[in-house]
């Protein structure tokens, strides 16, 4: 559940169709300046509005039109603060004002030597995160920094998210074969950390804010190979008309999930050949996806390539279509209880559905990539298109177009064919699976709580839980929710039902069920009946291990 900010009245319309803020530093709460803010609009593709801060870290994003952003601030050194990225992404809307607070980001410094000690300048070294600052697998080549080491060979990877990294150099040939001439590949393969291949790497510890020195690479020339082949499939045919998508490619390390290499394909261009080069023995993943937010989406199952002493060619990627699931949003025309009156008009297209794929039925340690939530904005109409979608179980989840809006039910209109039941917000899907006819309905008169959480175990993930403790409502998805604790205590659920509910508050758990929460929550046995628009602002939790 998301948190929803109140707009004061007579707010003028340049106002609701920006959003302003701060970038500040977490702890010294000091500007930062010269940030570069960025609003992506939830569920429409490549729609950006960037700004910049100012000497007080101020900043304003301008000329918004109506609906749901994601708001991300970059800064040399600095990160989103740990605590607030771990949160699912907060979107915000044309009238807000928001604090985007920051922390210096950790150091990995150290330098590249050639086998008789001797500094190499001019090598490129990366380093790539493969776990979280819980211990956690992350597959995930984006997360990492790449550097040029100068003539004493030294090279500085600032700005760091916490974690443990695999650090790697490596050299570029001027000479590069044609892929018809080359036997091998024409760039040496990496030398990770201190002097090994990747699956001999030692990892490097990161802390937020610090630096860890002394991390020194012995290079070692490896011979490598080249990965070649061609992407197939509709998507490629349907590309090659002007206008269409491109199509990117990764190549995977299959046992941490390092990415060693991408490229893009442009099927307009009559190109649908890859060629990795630079890749040392060992056994990778090749997939392939289509660019996201076309509703013709495909992806190429992953697949295995075995490198040992040779190069591996004609290797042949098959498209195949994604799942998507269209719908229309239905806003309530009755008239509103009496509490919310006077309150502004909504927009349909205000409203913000998603769908979030369960790690639980992920085989193996997925990428982020592919566990960010697909997310759709509805047309002036309520119609919606969800697309993008793996094969999986998703989690669909909706931002009513203001705080006075809940979801009152979740609708197929053809129940006998589609892949989930009325009251529930999960969804499975098969790759190439059109599910049609989701209905939205949209009531007005939620409630919403906010109030702070006291806990003796300071450094504990708190959530609360909001669970219905109506026996009628015990099944239906709807009525759960929940939220992050935020680091002061403070806490807020908006878009709720009228009605009783239990309040919880435990550490957070991914895997816990509705029958767990229930038994904890009817246990503990702290009740709030929500009145249609009620604004409970000062709800005191204890947490109690």
């Amino acid at each position: 559940m998301l948190i929803t900010v109140l707009l004061c009245a007579g707010q003028s319309l340049a106002q609701e169709a920006s959003i302003a803020g701060r970038v500040v530093a977490s702890g010294g709460n000091f500007p930062i300046v010269n940030a570069r803010v960025v609003a992506r609009a939830a569920g429409i593709a490549s729609s950006m509005r960037v700004a910049t801060t100012d000497e007080d870290g101020k900043f304003q994003l301008t000329n918004l039109s109506p609906g749901n952003y994601v708001i991300r601030a970059g800064a040399a050194g600095y990160i989103t603060d740990p605590a607030l990225a771990a949160t699912p992404a907060t979107f915000y809307r044309p009238g807000e004002n928001i604090t985007i607070r920051m922390i210096k980001g950790g150091i990995i410094t150290g330098r590249v030597l050639n086998k008789n000690g001797e500094p190499m300048a001019l090598a490129r070294v990366r380093s790539v995160r493969v776990k979280d600052e819980e211990g956690n697998s992350v597959r995930d080549g984006a997360t990492g920094r790449d550097w040029t080491t100068d003539d004493r060979g030294m090279y500085r990877l600032y700005g760091l998210e916490p974690g443990a990294y695999v650090v790697s150099a490596s050299f570029t040939n001027t000479f590069r074969p044609a892929p018809s001439q080359a036997r091998q590949g024409s760039e040496a393969a990496p030398t990770y950390y201190p002097s090994s291949t990747l699956e001999g790497a030692t990892l490097v510890n990161v802390s937020a804010g610090n630096e860890t020195g002394g991390v020194d690479i012995r290079y070692r020339a490896e011979r490598s190979y080249a990965v070649r082949g061609t992407v197939t499939g509709q998507a490629v045919q349907s590309g090659a008309q002007p206008g269409r998508t491109a199509i990117s490619v990764t190549l995977s390390h299959a046992g941490t999930g390092v990415s060693v290499g991408s490229t893009t394909i442009i099927p307009a261009t009559g190109n649908n050949v890859f060629n990795f080069e630079g890749v040392a023995d060992g056994v990778y993943e090749l997939t392939a996806q289509t660019a996201s937010g076309t509703s013709d989406a495909a992806i190429a199952l992953p697949q295995r390539v075995s490198v040992h002493g040779a190069s591996v060619t004609d290797i042949v990627l098959t498209l195949t279509p994604m799942g998507s699931i269209a719908g229309r949003v239905l806003l309530e025309t009755s008239e509103p209880p009496e509490a919310c009156r006077g309150s502004k008009t909504a927009l349909v297209q205000e409203t913000l559905i998603t769908a979030r794929r369960e790690v639980a039925a992920v085989k193996q340690p997925p990428s982020l990539a592919s566990l960010l939530p697909v997310e759709a904005k509805p047309g002036s109409g309520g119609e919606f298109l969800l697309t993008n979608m793996n094969a999986g179980r998703y989690m669909l989840d909706v931002r009513p177009p203001s705080r006075l809006w809940f979801v009152r039910d979740l609708v197929w209109a053809n129940a006998e064919s589609t892949p989930a039941k009325p009251r529930s917000n999960g969804v499975t899907l098969k790759l190439g699976e059109r599910a049609q006819g989701l209905r939205v309905n949209l009531a007005q008169g939620a409630a919403s709580i906010a109030g702070n959480v006291s806990s003796e175990k300071a450094d504990a993930r708190l959530r609360v839980y909001l669970v219905p403790a109506e026996k009628e409502h015990e099944n239906n998805a709807l009525r759960y929710a929940e939220t992050t604790v935020q680091i002061d205590g403070a806490f807020s659920i908006s878009n709720l039902a009228p009605g009783r509910y239990w309040l919880l508050v435990r550490e957070a758990d991914a895997a816990i069920t509705r029958a767990v929460l229930r038994r904890e929550a009817s246990k503990a046995n702290v009740e709030v009946e929500l009145q249609p628009c009620q604004r409970v602002v000062n709800q005191m939790l204890r947490f109690l291990p």
